[in-house]
């Protein structure tokens, strides 16, 4: 842990609800002066008819209302009365909850309230997130929109709090610039290094590669147990064997991708059993320790296979990519007898 991760509050306090208490905090003080400035400059960016002449007579904060993170009412010194709702995301996604919200917060707009809805992420939003936030009318904010509203207060602001949580976005900016591969997986910024790197990275060679031949590529933060993967399906379908790659298993130099079966329609078993065969036949991935059965029950194994113990290592981005390339063709090929 470097000096800046040691002395900063945001490298413990990295959950969302820790983001939801620093923002009631920021919009509460700003009638302090060495606060002020930067919740005057989010609060006139979400409100956009928030002008720079206007003053906040009285704000109130409010967390869950109606399950909502952030709710912000507060009436200025020209009468008007604004109702700002924020929807805060650290690396979750969004899951459908904004329609339902929306139901909720028209009650705010029938009491004449000038009615504002942020859906705010210091992450990636990835396609389809900005797809159901965008449907919902909802206005979204990630990492690079959220520094460029901070960054003019990150030497000015006097307050140690602000210019934390500043240095904090800042870092995961960085980290989500990340083109080389990095060397640990133990921390948020380390997997949204990863993230990066798959994304920026590590991805785009492959699909130049196997793209063509119908291979499908992603990467996401898997935020239960704290890793980022990159899924590899030989076609565009998710419900069939797909090789994975994860971040926790190529740290320290070391590299190992698995071939996994999750969400697979039960007609597949014979052909899953076939594909087995041929893993064990491969001079890369070994298939052992298969539960086939669960309370005498026939089932799908859940991984099938996995490049044999100790054969890869991966140092830097030019070797991860080498040895990445080997897993997708032999994976790929594999594959080939399962349509």
């Amino acid at each position: 842990m470097n000096y800046y991760e040691k002395r900063n509050l945001f490298t413990y306090a990295t959950k969302e609800l820790s983001q939801d208490a620093f923002l009631m905090w920021l919009f509460n003080s700003y009638d302090d002066e060495e606060v002020a400035p930067v919740a005057y400059a989010l609060l006139r960016k979400f409100c956009r008819d928030f002008g720079e002449d206007d003053e906040i007579l009285s704000l109130e904060t409010r967390a869950q209302w109606c399950r909502i993170d952030i709710s912000v009412c507060f009436e200025t010194n020209k009468g008007k009365k604004y109702a700002l709702f924020i929807e805060d995301k650290v690396d979750s996604g969004e899951h459908n909850q904004l329609e339902e919200y929306n139901k909720y917060i028209k009650k705010s707009e029938e009491e004449g309230n000038e009615v504002r809805k942020i859906y705010y992420k210091p992450g990636y939003l990835y396609p389809d997130e900005i797809e159901r936030v965008e449907k919902a009318e909802w206005e979204h904010y990630d990492i690079h929109q959220i520094y460029a509203l901070l960054e003019p207060y990150e030497k000015t602001c006097k307050n140690s709090i602000v210019r934390q949580y500043i240095e904090h976005i800042l870092a995961r900016k960085k980290a989500l610039s990340t083109t080389e591969k990095p060397q640990k997986d133990d921390n948020q910024l380390d997997h949204l290094a990863w993230f990066a790197f798959y994304k920026n990275t590590v991805i785009p060679h492959l699909e130049r590669e196997f793209g063509k031949r119908g291979a499908v590529f992603g990467a996401w933060h898997v935020g239960q147990y704290s890793y980022v993967c990159l899924p590899v399906h030989h076609k565009n379908e998710e419900h069939i064997p797909y090789l994975e790659i994860r971040s926790r298993d190529c740290a320290d130099g070391k590299f190992s991708a698995l071939i996994l079966c999750y969400g697979m329609n039960e007609a597949y078993i014979p052909k899953q059993e076939v594909l087995i065969e041929r893993i064990k036949n491969s001079e890369l991935f070994e298939s052992k320790n298969l539960h086939h059965y669960k309370n005498g029950r026939k089932i799908f194994p859940k991984q099938i296979g996995s490049t044999k113990e100790g054969l890869l290592k991966a140092g830097n981005t030019e070797e991860f990519i080498a040895v990445a390339k080997m897993c997708v063709r032999e994976f790929l090929d594999l594959m080939k007898a399962w349509d």
